[in-house]
């Protein structure tokens, strides 16, 4: 099934405990799709930008579509976020990370199953059925749209970088990824400063 969606991105990030790379949270397409829809039917309220990233424009839909699975996050905090997974996609690209076909393929399965198992009250599981309604596409079709392979292709090297460090760092414990990923996070902001720009006063109410 072909559907023209607008190309845009947005990060969520799970704890999803389905292979050696996603111990640590990494970003979930689902709100990838569900903010090709928010922006399509809300143009004009969602398609504000309220923050630049080097060349890229971060726009309001992408805050408002993750909000599910972050409800107890502001949107601030949830730009940060997106802001992170940003810088980290840029330096792996940088770093020339690439994804095999073979690998993407077990990702995107693990990912299909993991998603089966999810307690249908979670907020994942609702906001990945809210996506298939919205997308019009059943369950199987959803894996196999161009946008949603495409999508999880950035993700996984997303996280081959973070898994690389944590092997270079002999981070074992959840609590040792943590900090190798706070000081990575720390580097990689300070080598894009002056390269970030937020508009704070279009976030939370313009209460920033």
């Amino acid at each position: 099934m072909k559907k023209k969606i607008i190309i845009i991105s947005i990060v969520v990030a799970v704890v999803l405990l389905l292979s050696s790379i996603a111990v640590w949270a990494f970003d979930l397409p689902i709100g990838e799709m569900m903010g090709r829809i928010y922006a399509n039917k809300n143009q004009s309220q969602y398609n504000e930008v309220v923050a630049k990233v080097y060349d890229d424009d971060v726009k309001m839909y992408r805050i408002k579509a993750s909000k599910p699975l972050y409800p107890e996050l502001s949107e601030s905090e949830i730009l940060d976020v997106y802001i992170d997974s940003l810088l980290i996609m840029s330096d792996a690209e940088a770093k020339g990370f690439t994804v095999s076909d073979e690998e993407l393929q077990g990702f995107i399965k693990e990912q299909k199953e993991g998603i089966t198992h999810l307690d249908k009250n979670d907020n994942v599981y609702i906001l990945f059925q809210d996506t298939l309604e919205g997308l019009q596409v059943t369950f199987d079709e959803y894996w196999e749209l161009d946008d949603v392979v495409h999508d999880y292709k950035k993700f996984f090297m997303n996280a081959k970088v973070l898994d690389q460090l944590f092997n270079e760092k002999g981070c074992d414990s959840f609590e040792e990824k943590q900090v190798a990923k706070t000081e990575y996070l720390n580097e990689l902001r300070e080598k894009a400063k002056g390269k970030i720009t937020i508009y704070s006063e279009k976030l939370d109410g313009g209460q920033n």
